[in-house]
């Protein structure tokens, strides 16, 4: 009973800081979350993409948006949010984190069936507050839904019953269609996973359900192959193989400066340069670096995946493992093993941490365990308590510092791309005067679409104008036009403002301006020209004193907006 309360206590606190200011932090929606969004939106109001190309049935196909190759199942998730709720930040995010909960309720489970139910409850405890878990709970990326379902197949391959082995299958079915980074691995996970599940049961009436959810691997796999053959634009080529052209590129150039010598070719070859980059690949992958203190740019939160505590926990869960259960040691190694194999095999050289996004539960299972097997060390039960006490403090404070930083310095950083929702705030309440605006960017549809997004703009009446603009890329909607850089304005004697993008490095002298500026350091990310509506307002030189109220800016009166976010300098 106490172990009952203690996962629904951990699962309570999982939920607050997967859902706490969700319609504000993140400040922002970039890459493949957009994509998602704004392509389910326009399914909804009309049955198909933006383009009025793609149906959502295509998806099961494995056939993808034009010029898009994101994941299938996510349009799913996302659609009945984004259909009902608009450009609700907390509605469209919702079912992921939802999702990243059920994730902290798994990793009890799995860690359970391994071990014990203290393990399991320190792996829940680890998983609910994990750096990376909540970050991407928090998003509408496709990480979340793979690592569930993943691990969902893998509880349930564990399981003893016979009946409940089969409910892999759909767990399995989904996973393969959440993410194309995990594709790689899921047939090679399965068939590990059937393999320790058969030679660790005592059940001999398992056979056939494995034999089942091994060939429902193979089917996917060779499904989603043939049709990805003959589509453009297939992400078959991201595949890092020893045909590529930088591994004859990387040979011919290490010949050129290599003295010739008789072993020359046999040392220096594709076979030998290609095993090379990968080993280096896979070293950078485990980097105590990457994983603890730093992370990538996706991840860019100044702290890594995991605690820097976790990494003491880990190494002793793992030493303690491979003395007193070499079978499973060596199960949870190529688990570890085979979860880098979307980084291996990508041509990105890289780390990216979404490729490597299974490495994390399988971490956190290990750290748990480390964690159980120290305290267990001690005979007495006095100092057992008190070194978990010790470790239960310790990582307190490594939990209080990652909060910090994710909900009081991570709004503020650049990479949200905040700035253009502020944009996008401030051209909606131009909207209703008579003006028009142009905008000057190097990237004009991606700008224009997140203005789309942002603004609410994507309704069913507005479909075939947003539909012409993306087929003649005239990213044109009621007066607000999108324009590349050094892109002539036309003089046509309407009134118009001008604002221009600070990546195209163009000005215009003599004229007075004001600047959206950028929060991380009050610099300029756009400079307006002929402003109609802030220059009678009391503007700073810079934004100071940002609040999360702050942040919820499509709800911000005029006046409100302008002197917080616009500068004058």
């Amino acid at each position: 009973m106490k172990h009952t309360i203690a996962l629904l206590f951990i699962i309570f606190f999982a939920s607050i800081i997967r859902l706490l200011l969700l319609d504000r932090i993140p400040t922002a929606v970039s890459g493949d979350e957009l994509t998602y969004i704004v392509t389910s939106r326009s399914v909804y109001l009309t049955g198909s993409d933006i383009t009025g190309t793609w149906p959502l049935w295509k998806s099961s196909l494995f056939q993808y948006p034009p010029k898009e190759h994101q994941a299938e199942l996510p349009y799913l998730i996302i659609l009945p949010f984004v259909g009902w709720f608009g450009n609700s930040f907390f509605w469209i995010r919702f079912p992921f984190a939802v999702m990243g909960v059920l994730i902290v309720l798994l990793m009890y489970l799995i860690t359970k069936r391994l071990f014990d139910k203290q393990t399991g409850i320190v792996a829940a405890v680890f998983a609910a507050v994990n750096p990376w878990l909540v970050y991407m709970s928090r998003t509408a990326y496709e990480m979340i839904p793979a690592t569930l379902f993943i691990l969902s197949s893998i509880y349930y391959i564990l399981d003893k019953q016979k009946k409940h082995i089969y409910l892999a299958i759909p767990f399995l079915i989904l996973a393969f269609y959440s993410y194309i980074g995990t594709k790689l691995i899921i047939l090679p996970l399965i068939l590990l996973v059937v393999f320790y599940a058969r030679n660790t049961s005592r059940r001999k009436n398992t056979l056939l359900p494995h034999i089942v959810i091994t060939l429902t691997g193979i089917f996917l796999v060779c499904f989603f192959v043939l049709m990805q053959k003959g589509q453009g634009g297939s992400r078959m080529g991201d595949l890092f193989l020893p045909s590529d052209s930088t591994i004859q590129q990387t040979v011919d150039q290490m010949r050129k400066i290599t003295i010739d010598n008789p072993v020359r070719n046999v040392l220096i070859n594709k076979a030998t340069v290609y095993i090379w980059t990968l080993a280096g690949k896979a070293f950078a992958a485990f980097s105590p670096t990457y994983l603890f203190f730093e992370g990538d740019l996706f991840f860019s939160l100044w702290h890594g995946f995991l605690y820097v505590i976790d990494a003491l926990f880990i190494c002793i869960g793992f030493i303690f493992l491979a003395y007193k259960d070499k079978r499973l040691g060596l199960f949870f190694a190529l688990l570890l093993f085979l979860s880098i194999f979307p980084q291996l095999f990508h041509k990105n050289q890289a780390n990216f941490s979404s490729h490597t996004a299974l490495l994390i539960p399988f971490l956190i299972i290990l750290s748990a365990y480390g964690v159980r097997q120290i305290i267990g060390i001690f005979s007495s039960k006095n100092i057992r308590r008190l070194a978990g006490l010790v470790f239960a403090f310790l990582y307190l404070g490594c939990v209080v510092y990652f909060l910090h930083t994710y909900f009081f310095r991570y709004p503020l950083q650049e990479r949200n791309e905040f700035h253009v929702r502020t944009l996008s705030r401030y051209l909606k309440l131009t909207e209703n005067r008579d003006t028009r605006v142009f905008i000057k960017t190097p990237h004009p549809y991606n700008v224009f679409k997140k203005y789309v997004f942002y603004t609410n703009n994507i309704q069913k009446s507005s479909i075939p104008i947003l539909r012409k603009a993306y087929t003649n890329k005239n990213y044109t909607l009621g007066n607000i036009v999108f324009l590349p850089c050094y892109t002539d304005i036309p003089s046509d004697g309407i009134s118009s403002s001008l604002i221009i993008d600070s990546d195209c490095s163009e000005t215009i002298n003599g004229q007075g301006n004001i600047h959206i500026a950028r929060l991380v350091d009050g610099g300029s990310s756009y400079t307006i020209y002929f402003d109609r509506i802030c220059g009678d307002f009391s503007l700073k030189r810079y934004p100071y004193g940002i609040t999360w109220d702050d942040l919820s800016v499509e709800k911000m009166p005029l006046k409100k907006f302008c002197e917080t976010y616009i500068s004058e300098y």
